[in-house]
């Protein structure tokens, strides 16, 4: 898998982040923070809900719709690993989360986090569909993979509550006191505060501290490099995991313009884009591409990464695409 992840099906899933700067970008499918009621409590103190609710159902791709034979069989299964779940967490494990329970008659895994980088890892691993792949390993005994037809006509599909990973994430980025954010306005100094506050453009990338019971926390920017405090109500954290880990463990790795007026191929982007040359995968997480084919961006695309995560509107696939095949102007800014 492009030397970031393992198939689907491997016993590991895992790689070292400190050994060299990865090069793919695993963005993850939902953006956590969109209406203007989230905004304003971003940085309200966290009640953080420990466990996150799996749930799984094993669908005929023909009939649209649940199979209810091997729906029964798989929590039957699940049954059976409730109090030998070793395997279980084995699985999670290599898929960054942390298993905290099995509810079988639900056909429902509880899970949690501890890090940003687990959250980020995850939720890749679901966006690419190897959640599902696994657990139709797990789940699924022999008749079932000598069974070439059912094997083809059958697919695990996984759900989690975005708002409650919203909830994990926000608070593990409060509870770690260091992150970044965008400007939600512009910030002028303050003539009574000249050469302690930073001035900010709309939509600027900043590194924050948090500073115990102030309304202003110590800022850096990531244009200019300008340190000073900021507004509190001016920030809003950005909204992808994956992205508070790259930038805080490869800072100035993202190439992001110097020039606060930015606009067009070097701003953040989402939406659809569309491919300007073609491009044959050499690994199978990847997206085959055709001159002018459209992709959905799942996530956004960071300027300087060289990877980021699409949907072929053509074919339905999901996979990497590499950002230099693909049309900067054809996406639309992230704010």
């Amino acid at each position: 898998m492009g030397g970031c992840f393992c198939i689907p099906g491997e016993p590991s899933l895992s790689w070292d982040p400190g050994k060299e700067t990865p090069s793919k970008d695993p963005a993850v499918s939902s953006e956590f923070i969109s209406s203007s009621e989230d905004k304003e409590k971003c940085f309200l103190p966290q009640n953080m809900i420990p466990d996150l609710t799996l749930s799984f159902s094993v669908k005929s791709r023909s009939k649209r719709c649940v199979n209810g034979p091997l729906q029964e069989a798989a929590r039957r299964r699940l049954w059976a690993l409730e109090n030998e779940d070793q395997e279980v967490r084995a699985l999670f494990k290599d898929l960054s989360a942390r298993l905290v329970g099995i509810q079988s008659q639900k056909s429902q895994f509880l899970i949690t986090f501890k890090t940003l980088e687990e959250i980020w890892k995850f939720s890749t691993y679901l966006n690419l569909g190897y959640v599902s792949a696994c657990l139709e390993h797990i789940l699924f005994d022999h008749h079932y993979w000598l069974n070439c037809r059912l094997v083809e006509d059958t697919e695990i599909q996984v759900s989690i509550d975005d708002k409650h990973l919203e909830t994990m994430y926000l608070g593990l980025l409060t509870h770690e006191g260091h992150f970044f954010c965008r400007a939600t306005s512009s910030v002028a100094q303050p003539a009574e505060k000249e050469g302690e506050c930073l001035t900010l453009c709309k939509n600027e990338l900043i590194s924050v501290k948090i500073a115990d019971g102030g309304s202003e926390w110590e800022g850096v920017s990531l244009v200019t490099g300008q340190r000073g405090l900021v507004p509190v109500s001016a920030l809003e954290p950005l909204p992808l995991p994956f992205h508070q880990w790259f930038l805080k463990n490869y800072p100035g790795s993202c190439s992001l313009s110097r020039k606060r007026d930015c606009v067009g191929s070097c701003q953040i982007g989402r939406g659809k884009c569309k491919a300007w040359k073609e491009y044959e995968r050499e690994e199978k997480d990847e997206l085959n591409l055709c001159r002018g084919d459209s992709i959905e961006i799942i996530g956004v695309v960071i300027p300087g990464l060289q990877w980021f995560i699409g949907k072929s509107t053509c074919s339905g696939e999901v996979g990497f695409v590499p950002t230099r095949n693909i049309d900067p102007d054809s996406y639309s800014p992230i704010w």
